[in-house]
C-alpha cells in the first residue's frame, strides 16, 4: 500500500512501511484507549478523580498514543489511598461506619478493618458463609461465619446474629478480638491484610 504526494510537478509514492504501520497503530490504539477510559470515567462514574491530574498525566506523557491511554489508567489507579487498594478518598456507608466505630474505640489500624471486611465479606454486611466439618468421630458439624467480619457462630458464640449482621456491633467486636490477640490471625484472610 502507498500514498502518492505531489512535490512539484512530480509526484513521488511514500509507501506504508512497517515503522509507518506501527506509528500509525500506535496513534490509533491511543485514540480508541482515550475514549474507552473516558468512557469507563463516565460509566462508572468516578466523579471525585481529579481531573487536572488526568490532564498533567496526558501533557507529561504526551509521546505517543498509547501512553495517552496508560496514563489515564495511572491516574485511575492513583486514586487509590493504599497499596492494598481497600478505600478510596470517598468512604462507602459501611466503610464510614467502621471509621467512625474505630475511631470511637481509637483503634488506629482502619485499614486493617478495611481489608478485612472486604477480603471476608466484600463489605456486605448480610454475607454468610456455611462451613462442613467431618469431625475425628465421624459426625459432620456444620457451622456458618456470619456478616461483615463473618465471624463463626461455633468460635464466636457470644456474637448473636444481630451484632452480626450490624456493621457497628460487628466493627466493635473485631476491635475487641484484635486487641485482645494483637493481631488478625483469626481471619483466614488475615495474610491477605498484611
Amino acid at each position: 500500500m502507498w500514498k502518492v504526494k505531489q512535490v512539484g510537478t512530480k509526484p513521488i509514492k511514500k509507501y506504508m512501511t512497517k515503522k509507518r504501520k506501527a506509528i500509525r497503530r500506535k496513534k490509533e490504539y491511543g485514540i480508541i484507549g482515550v475514549f474507552l477510559g473516558l468512557a469507563v470515567v463516565i460509566i462508572l462514574g468516578y466523579g471525585n478523580i481529579d481531573e487536572g491530574e488526568i490532564s498533567r498525566n496526558l501533557n507529561e506523557n504526551s509521546q505517543n498514543g498509547i501512553t495517552h491511554a496508560l496514563a489515564m489508567e495511572n491516574a485511575l489507579n492513583r486514586n487509590f489511598e493504599s497499596e492494598k487498594g481497600m478505600f478510596c478518598k470517598e468512604l462507602t456507608p459501611e466503610q464510614q461506619i467502621i471509621k467512625e466505630v474505630a475511631d470511637m474505640r481509637e483503634f488506629k489500624d482502619l485499614e486493617l478493618l478495611f481489608c478485612l471486611a472486604k477480603h471476608e465479606s466484600n463489605y456486605d454486611r448480610y454475607a454468610v458463609g456455611v462451613n462442613v466439618h467431618k469431625q475425628s468421630d465421624g459426625t459432620i458439624l456444620t457451622t456458618h461465619d456470619r456478616g461483615i467480619f463473618m465471624f463463626n457462630d461455633y468460635w464466636y458464640k457470644n456474637i448473636s446474629n444481630e451484632c452480626a449482621f450490624d456493621i457497628a456491633c460487628a466493627t466493635n467486636e473485631a476491635i475487641s478480638v484484635l486487641n485482645k490477640h494483637g493481631n488478625c490471625d483469626q481471619w483466614a484472610v488475615c495474610s491477605k491484610c498484611q
